[in-house]
């Protein structure tokens, strides 16, 4: 019996993990930005098409298909040519494409070509941009000094501007070349300066390669505690936002540090994950600069020839870019290990070329006091105090900004809990279905084999806590999906919310998001409850998602209808038909000079608010989300609000209760009206009093009866 439950263990995890890969990969083709975007651009307009091509543009360059990303930039150049401003951003998007390809003896030509246009400098934030993105060019190529200058130039510009996200990469690039010229005391005095703007304004991203930035240069100069610290955070952050590109990064200085520590086995293990994870680049100079960490660790495990075959690769690719740093850097390795096997020809031939790219790179002595000359007006200038003053004025704009970008991430964890929920519930379903069989296996040789009774009871018992262990861990997985406390306080001042699932895992949910200064809110009541009703309310929340953040769509009737048809996608891949779906209500709110405008929308659920005191009631369209035939629009409906108005979203599990004065099974029904009158009744108590009267009124009318159903109700007070 202990090894058919420990196989049973090992099988589930085994099946977790498979349903997880299938789903996830299904997941991932199903919902493919760069479709979404493509058929966007199928049906829009003229001058729109420019705008949904450049965001495509984008997604190209996180995707890493820079060949994609090259015939569409040269497409958005011809196409722009009549409108000056459009026309220098895409050709400054096509030098930063040409800066990922390594591209950089060509990116300066284009570039350079770009500043003869008679037009730039009307264009002062794409003049700052491609000023920056010279001078990133012009790194790479070893002419630190020229690139100093520009940098410079765009800082100035960026400030003019307020442009935050601008100035600290500038500042970012001027701490590259410090670290490059081994001053590292001064690089990581420019790397917290280029993160502390990152972390004011919210760029979670940069904030990550900054991090990691500094831990790098803290390595440098042996402070590993420091460098570690610095790294980790780093790593954490990256892997919340999936961030492949600076994952990369974390894991070869890791590698590095671990070397440093001399703890072999771990810089192994993390350069195995920074080879991985570079099978996916396709940034010749990352390459490079990946294959000479590598060949360094090699020389240490003494494994020379791998290390020369390594380095070998890296100096080729680095030739192709024309940059010189890393081939300094790869000549004197690869000396090194022609030493170590005792090959002093070669050893002698790298380390003369060695020293003849050292010169090429590492600028005359006055650069340093020339470059601290040029920045000194940027942080003692009172311009840029006043810039500092300004970001904490914009404090709310810039949390706004923030809660976007939270909310994206939110999204994307949304999704991938969604999966991993969906995975759970076909394996309790698997589950269920065996134990089943098993159970009716039992009950026939109860008869017959008395003596195994207690064994295989043991077995039931052990399966059933495997079964509720699991559904439990859906509950916990179906608990992260829903809006946290702390993120409903933020959206919302005065609110309360009545939540109680009929079993584990609830057909019911709540859902909250912001965009565009605009706050959703959504009850909902899916078909069934426990783990059926647990799966279409994944399904359902996703689709919301979606058709709100993908999508892009505004008032909460063209939300519902683009869910309807996601909802109804999802169950056509079904070789069943499949009517489950899901009643809900849905609105919007957004705040303005006349009060509260409130966009509202229903299927079968109506919404109920009292405003100065009297109640109202806006019917649903009488239509749930999921097939139906004969499909009408839903119709979206506006209020403006005063404060002190509330209003009330709810499912219909509270007033479905059975119960009553006898309390007992001939127990009737609470009923939508009794609600209405009780809510009318307590209607000019708080919230929060409110939220204990309706509490208690479930708890007697019910009394020793079973919940019948999930109960929702969401009160919010303007």
């Amino acid at each position: 019996m202990f090894t058919e439950i420990n196989f049973l263990k090992h099988s589930l995890r085994i099946i977790f993990c498979v349903f997880f890969l299938l789903i996830n990969l299904i997941s991932v083709c199903a919902f493919n930005k760069v479709d979404s975007i493509k058929k966007e651009i199928k049906i829009a307009s003229p001058q729109k098409k420019i705008y949904l091509s450049i965001d495509l543009f984008n997604e190209y360059l996180a995707q890493q298909r820079l060949d994609d990303a090259f015939i569409l930039i040269n497409k958005l150049i011809a196409s722009t040519k009549n409108n000056d401003s459009l026309n220098l951003y895409t050709q400054v998007k096509k030098a930063r494409l040409l800066f990922l390809q390594a591209n950089f003896t060509e990116g300066k030509k284009f570039l350079e070509k770009l500043f003869l246009n008679k037009h730039i400098n009307s264009f002062q934030g794409i003049k700052a941009d491609a000023l920056g993105s010279l001078g990133m060019h012009i790194g790479r190529l070893g002419d630190f000094k020229q690139a100093i200058v520009l940098h410079n130039e765009a800082i100035k510009i960026y400030q003019e501007q307020n442009n935050l996200k601008g100035l600290s990469r500038s500042l970012n690039h001027i701490a590259g070349i410090y670290y490059d010229q081994s001053d590292f005391n001064e690089a990581i005095v420019y790397f917290k300066k280029a993160l502390a703007i990152s972390v004011q304004s919210g760029d979670l991203f940069f904030k990550g390669n900054m991090l990691n930035n500094i831990g790098s240069a803290y390595e440098n100069m042996r402070d590993y505690k420091m460098a570690l610290n610095y790294y980790q955070e780093s790593l954490v952050l990256n892997l919340s936002l999936n961030n492949k590109k600076d994952l990369l990064y974390n894991y070869s200085n890791l590698s590095s540090i671990n070397q440093s520590l001399n703890n072999l086995e771990k810089a192994i293990a993390f350069s195995d994950k920074a080879m991985d994870l570079l099978k996916e680049s396709k940034d010749t100079y990352t390459r490079a600069a990946m294959l000479q960490d590598r060949g360094a660790l090699l020389i240490k495990l003494k494994d020379y020839k791998a290390a020369i075959e390594c380095l070998n690769e890296a100096i080729a690719l680095a030739k192709k870019t024309n940059s010189p740093l890393i081939l300094h850097r790869c000549y004197n390795i690869i000396g090194s290990a022609y030493e170590k096997i005792g090959d002093y020809k070669n050893s002698t031939f790298y380390y003369k070329a060695y020293l003849e790219t050292r010169d090429s790179i590492i600028s005359e002595s006055a650069l340093k006091n020339v470059t601290k000359e040029n920045l000194t007006y940027v942080f003692n200038s009172e311009k840029f105090k006043d810039s500092l003053i300004n970001i904490q004025k914009q404090k709310g704009l810039e949390q706004e900004a923030l809660k976007q970008k939270e909310s994206k991430i939110r999204q994307q964890i949304v999704s991938t809990i969604s999966i991993c929920f969906l995975c759970i519930a076909f394996v309790l379903l698997f589950i269920i279905r065996r134990q089943y069989k098993k159970s009716k296996e039992v009950n026939a040789l109860v008869s017959l084999q008395n003596t195994t009774i207690q064994e295989q009871k043991d077995l039931v018992e052990e399966k059933n806590k495997e079964i509720v262990d699991s559904i439990n861990y859906a509950m916990r997985i179906q608990n992260a999906i829903l809006p946290s406390h702390n993120l409903l306080k933020s959206y919302f001042n005065d609110y309360f919310l009545i939540y109680k699932p009929k079993d584990i895992v609830a057909g019911d949910f709540y859902w909250a998001e912001q965009k565009n200064n605009i706050t959703y809110l959504a009850v909902a009541d899916c078909t069934g409850h426990g783990v059926p009703g647990a799966i279409v309310s994944v399904i359902c929340s996703n689709a919301l998602q979606r058709a709100l953040f993908d999508f892009n769509l505004i008032l909460p009737n063209e939300i519902l209808d683009k869910t309807r048809e996601l909802v109804t996608e999802t169950f056509d891949k079904s070789h069943e038909i499949i009517n489950d779906g899901m009643d809900i209500s849905l609105m919007s709110i957004e705040q303005n000079e006349n009060g509260t405008i409130v966009n509202w929308s229903g299927a079968n659920t109506p919404l109920w608010y009292f405003s100065n005191g009297v109640f109202n009631v806006i019917k649903a369209t009488k239509q749930t989300i999921g097939n139906t035939e004969s499909p009408k629009p839903y119709i979206n409906n506006e209020l403006i609000l005063k404060k002190g108005d509330t209003l009330f979203l709810f499912t219909d599990g509270y007033y479905d209760q059975f119960g009553g004065e006898h309390n007992t099974f001939k127990g009737k029904k609470f009923k939508s009206k009794n609600l209405k009158n009780l809510l009318v009744s307590i209607n000019t108590t708080s919230l929060s009093e409110q939220k204990k009267t309706l509490e208690k009124m479930h708890k007697e009318w019910k009394g020793s009866l079973e919940q019948v159903d999930d109960i929702t109700i969401f009160a919010l007070r303007v």
